[in-house]
């Protein structure tokens, strides 16, 4: 009996060591992804006013050629 007591425990304290382990990597790739998101996020609105940019720009050019053709 005092033999299983102890497997029991040992097990105990080893499913304990991987679940501490298996929550710490978790956390390090939820806050590994969290810092990817926020980068593309960022990326997402430079490429947002970019877009913005070139499309006054292209605007101006157009407006430039249909006042070159009247």
């Amino acid at each position: 009996m005092r033999d299983q007591l102890y497997n029991v425990q040992t097990k105990y304290r080893h499913l304990q060591d991987e679940k501490l382990l298996q929550d710490n990597d978790f956390k390090t790739r939820h806050d590994s992804n969290l810092i990817t998101v926020q980068g593309q996020r960022k990326e997402i609105d430079d490429m947002r006013f970019l877009l913005n940019e070139k499309n006054r720009q292209n605007n101006d050019l157009q407006a430039e050629i249909a006042g070159i053709r009247d």
